[in-house]
C-alpha cells in the first residue's frame, strides 16, 4: 500500500511542483504568523517538495515507468497548437514527470507555455486532477477562494475544465487554464498559462478544441 506521500508524488502534476516554491516563499515573507491550518498546509507542501526533489535530483538516472516509452507530443501537432497560439515553438518531450507516471510534452509560447500530459485514468480521476491543480494556485494564507470548474459533455468518459486568472485579493497566485479528459483507463490533460487575454468562454473553447484533438489520439 502506498503511503500518502508516495501517492501524492505519483499523481501530482509538475505544475503543482513548481508552484510549491511560490507558496513557501510567500509564507516566509508573511508578516503575521500563519494560523495553524496554514502552517500544516505549508508543512505538507514541504514534504511534497522534498519527496519530488529526491526523485528528480540533478544527475539522477531517468526513471523507467509504464509511460516512459510514450510520446505525448503525438497527441497534438505543432500546427494545431499554433492555430490556438500563433508563434508557438515546436513541442518538446519533458521527462521530468516520468517518475510520476506522467508523460509530458511542452510548447514554449509567447509568452508562457502549453503542456500536454498523458497518464493512467480511472473513474473520477479527471476531477481529481483539476482539484489537485486548484491546490497549486491557491495562497494557503488566505481564505479559500471559490474556484470554478465545470464538466464538459460529449468528450470522452469524463472531462473537466478550469480557467482562473491571477487575483491576489482572492488568493489566486497564478493564471491557469486546464482541461482533463479520461477515456477508459487513459487520461490526458492540456494546461496553459497563456489564455489571460481571452474571455472565460473563449478560453474554455480553446481548451476544449485542443483537448478533443488530444483525447482522440489516446
Amino acid at each position: 500500500m502506498q503511503t500518502p506521500e508516495e501517492n501524492v508524488v505519483r499523481h501530482t502534476p509538475i505544475w503543482i511542483c513548481l508552484t510549491i516554491g511560490c507558496l513557501l516563499g510567500l509564507a516566509a515573507n508573511a508578516a503575521p504568523p500563519a494560523p495553524r491550518a496554514s502552517r500544516v498546509a505549508l508543512q505538507e507542501a514541504l514534504k511534497i517538495r522534498d519527496a519530488i526533489m529526491a526523485h528528480t535530483a540533478p544527475g539522477a538516472a531517468p526513471a523507467k515507468t509504464a509511460l516512459s516509452g510514450d510520446d505525448p507530443c503525438r497527441l497534438l501537432s505543432d500546427a494545431e497548437v499554433r492555430r490556438a497560439f500563433p508563434g508557438a515553438a515546436s513541442g518538446k518531450r519533458n521527462r521530468d514527470t516520468d517518475i510520476l507516471d506522467i508523460a509530458t510534452c511542452e510548447w514554449a509560447l509567447a509568452p508562457g507555455r502549453l503542456a500536454v500530459q498523458r497518464m493512467q485514468g480511472e473513474p473520477g480521476s479527471a476531477q481529481d486532477w483539476i482539484d489537485t491543480m486548484k491546490m497549486g494556485i491557491v495562497n494557503p494564507l488566505k481564505a479559500k477562494p471559490v474556484i470554478r470548474s465545470e464538466r464538459i459533455g460529449g468528450l470522452g468518459d469524463e472531462a473537466v475544465a478550469m480557467v482562473e486568472l491571477t487575483d491576489p485579493k482572492r488568493g489566486i497566485l497564478h493564471s491557469i487554464a486546464v482541461i482533463a479528459i479520461r477515456r477508459g483507463h487513459q487520461q490526458v490533460a492540456v494546461t496553459t498559462d497563456s489564455l489571460d487575454q481571452h474571455s472565460r468562454a473563449d478560453a474554455l473553447a480553446v481548451l476544449t478544441r485542443l483537448g478533443r484533438a488530444a483525447a482522440a489520439r489516446l
